[in-house]
């Protein structure tokens, strides 16, 4: 674990950030301490840019009035460093200096300074909140309120972006999860984790009849002929009864209706929410793990996801580049404190290219700190995909149709705990 350190002082007016490719380690001093200003310290002044315009949205998001400065150097002349520091203590004598990240230079430089001018350090770990004080070659740790962040804010840190629009538009679907809506999940979860694999096939057969075309006016029925899995479609036998199975169980739970009028089958389902957890196969365990990941218990009891969401598709430009547009959805992202969680849902094979893109992603939109976590019902990972999990830091937890919810929520608490 790294460790921030600034400056001994309870609200420092002024903060000094080493400026470092750990985007946390930017901006955890200001969240946590909320100075008046702010001062981004590095080499590259394109990325001290582009880093103050990101913090500055997260910061006016969390109504946060810090003003940002932007202050380069030559990270190759150590008198013009050393000339730097001297100056912001000169400027801010009340400044307090981040030394987490930034160039070799500019530490070695910082800490011929601070010696001379004994000047005091805080550490702060960002995964816990933990503040240490160390006064003249003496220590004595404290704890402090973690600093936190939204699934939105900390994309936009990193420079990306959460789309959302309505279903049917590949963007994020804002869910309404309410006591209905939860009981709902939990019941088609248990449909589903019966057999997983029957779940798919009869899915893979109604998945093409929620598509809008094949609605009717009110955005919920479809209608199909009697005979319409038999012969309508070329369907093996097996899906036919899988998906006749499937049928049943979801109108004896009251999540599709179905009426039949002359050679015609009429089903409706219960309401946009649920047409849209039926129309892919893997569907249910996202939105079932992100019942279970909002569900999970810190050690003190408390909540230990402030934000989560589900299907979130991730622009890796804000604004948004027309011409170079790159996206990723990632099945369930949460925040733990300020530490982004990426979880993929497999409901089926899984190759090894889905930890390339787990990986990818979270370093991406959340560097070292970034929680990754796999989540598979009936596969068995060779041994090989198990190693390169472990050498990727992704966490898999296996066979979840096998275990009851508070068995999947401690597996789910355990891994994002800081």
């Amino acid at each position: 674990m790294t460790d921030i350190f600034i400056k001994v002082q309870v609200n420092p007016m002024t903060i000094v950030e080493f400026f470092d490719r750990e985007m946390l380690e930017n901006i955890i001093g200001t969240l946590m301490f909320q100075p008046e200003r702010v001062v981004l310290f590095g080499r590259d002044l394109k990325k001290l840019a582009a880093f103050q315009k990101n913090m500055a949205q997260v910061l006016a998001n969390k109504n946060i009035h810090t003003k940002i400065l932007i202050e380069s150097v030559n990270t190759t002349e150590y008198a013009s460093v050393v000339k730097k520091l001297n100056g912001f203590i000169d400027a801010y004598p009340d400044c307090v200096f981040d030394l987490t990240g930034g160039e070799e230079l500019i530490l070695v430089a910082m800490g011929a300074v601070a010696a001379k001018r004994n000047i005091p350090l805080h550490s702060i770990n960002p995964r816990s909140g933990r503040v240490k004080t160390i006064l003249h070659n003496s220590g004595e740790t404290r704890e402090t309120k973690s600093a936190s962040l939204t699934v939105d804010e900390a994309i936009t840190l990193f420079g990306g972006m959460i789309e959302y629009g309505a279903p049917g538009s590949g963007k994020t679907v804002p869910l309404k999860l309410d006591g209905t809506m939860q009981r709902d999940v939990i019941a088609l979860w248990h449909i589903l984790r019966k057999n997983c694999g029957d779940w798919n096939a009869a899915i893979e057969v109604l998945s093409p009849l929620t598509d809008v075309q094949n609605l009717d006016r009110d955005g919920l029925t479809f209608s199909v002929p009697q005979n319409y899995f038999k012969s309508g479609l070329k369907n093996s036998s097996y899906k036919i009864v899988c998906m006749e199975s499937v049928l049943s169980q979801l109108t004896a739970k009251g999540i599709l209706f179905e009426k039949r009028t002359g050679d015609m089958r009429r089903f409706t389902f219960k309401n946009k929410q649920m047409l849209r957890a039926l129309s892919k196969s893997g569907t249910v365990l996202e939105l079932y793990t992100l019942l279970c990941v909002l569900s999970a218990k810190s050690l003190s009891g408390s909540s230990l996801v402030g934000s989560a969401v589900s299907g979130a598709v991730i622009d890796w430009e804000n604004p948004p580049d027309e011409f170079d547009d790159v996206k990723n959805e990632i099945d369930v992202l949460a925040t733990t404190g300020a530490i982004p969680v990426f979880i993929s849902c497999k409901n089926g094979g899984v190759d090894s290219g889905e930890l390339y893109k787990l990986s990818t992603v979270a370093e991406r939109f959340g560097g070292k700190y970034a929680k990754k976590i796999l989540v598979m019902t009936y596969y068995n990972a060779r041994e090989s995909f198990i190693q390169r999990a472990q050498a990727m830091n992704i966490k898999l937890i296996r066979n979840v149709h096998e275990m009851s919810r508070e068995e999947f929520i401690k597996r789910l608490s355990d891994n994002m705990k800081n």
